[in-house]
């Protein structure tokens, strides 16, 4: 048994911009939208216990009102308690509810957040998921409630929708396997190539695939699945910064299209980023560009090192939540 709490603001702005956003879709069937948050608690707790969670860390109760209820996998359509909220508006025709929460493997900062919260005022809940639940107003055609859906309440990269209420997953716990595969690109034509490098996830251009099948070829072998997701994560955007580093053909054209410039640029970060930052040259600069983190004075004694970590699209793991 868990506990699902919903916490919904009495500001309207969310709701306006969501009304805003469907007539932009040519959905103005969209009459109204009420959101909440959501937060999963893993452990079953005592009304007090959940009392004091939300007035401590949850809800604001000038602009706030919060209903909770358990949730059992078995029957997860529990009518709500609260100790400040009204009961949930009923299932009217023009009434629909879609609820998105983040997928497995995605950084869910406001569930980590509230766990180490939780910990800090001495409330063991387990494990936290969060989400959202927009209650939408209007007579709307399936069609239209999952454009909605998935243009606009929900990143589908990084997210998932449900028209019914969400059943949280807690624990979702990886098992390793000795498992080899061998993944043979012997023969396999630039489509497949590509085909290959889609289904896998590898996000790698026909001319990486090509260079991977020729060297395993000469190695006389077919590459394993590690080796594979090895050699994607090295030649990817986040690691490897294959845009900035490109070679750029760079046309400037004024507004009746005559040619004012004509260059190609040897990677934008050595050619600009890196290039400015070396022009300057401050005498606090200790280090910059190397080491994977740049390095400045902080007093006679002291030095300070910071780390910028990007998330450039792809990343295997997460590509929104550098």
């Amino acid at each position: 048994m868990s506990i699902r709490i919903e916490v919904r603001s009495l500001h309207t702005s969310a709701a306006e911009a969501i009304l805003h956003g469907a007539a932009a879709l040519g959905i103005g069937s969209l009459q109204g939208c009420t959101i909440d948050r959501l937060y999963f608690i893993e452990h079953d707790l005592s009304d007090a216990e959940i009392n004091r969670l939300c007035t401590m860390l949850l809800v604001d109760p000038v602009t706030e009102q919060a209903q909770w209820r358990p949730v059992d996998k078995a029957d997860s359509a529990q009518v709500p308690s609260s100790a400040t909220a009204s009961a949930t508006a009923g299932n009217h025709s023009d009434n629909h509810v879609v609820e998105v929460t983040y997928r497995p493997g995605v950084t869910d900062i406001a569930a980590r957040e509230l766990a180490r919260g939780m910990a800090e005022i001495g409330i063991d809940g387990g494990e936290v998921v969060t989400g959202i639940r927009y209650e939408l107003q209007g007579e709307l055609e399936p069609g239209e409630l999952r454009r909605l859906a998935r243009q606009l309440l929900s990143n589908e990269t990084v997210q998932h929708f449900s028209m019914e209420p969400t059943l949280p997953h807690f624990g979702a716990a990886a098992s390793g396997s000795k498992q080899v595969e061998q993944v043979s690109l012997r023969g396999l034509n630039e489509e497949e190539l590509l085909a290959l490098s889609r289904r896998r996830l590898l996000s790698l251009d026909a001319n990486e695939m090509r260079a991977i099948r020729n060297f395993y070829e000469e190695l006389g072998r077919a590459p394993t699945d590690v080796e594979l997701e090895t050699l994607a994560q090295t030649w990817s955007e986040h690691c490897v910064h294959k845009t900035f580093r490109a070679e750029i053909d760079f046309t400037w054209q004024d507004e009746a299209g005559a040619v004012v410039n004509q260059e190609v640029i040897d990677g934008l970060l050595r050619t600009y980023i890196r290039a400015a930052t070396e022009a300057i040259s401050p005498p606090w600069l200790r280090s910059a560009f190397v080491d994977d983190a740049g390095i400045v004075a902080f007093d006679d004694t002291h030095d300070l090192a910071f780390k910028v970590e990007t998330h450039n699209h792809p990343s295997a793991l997460e590509p929104f939540g550098g």
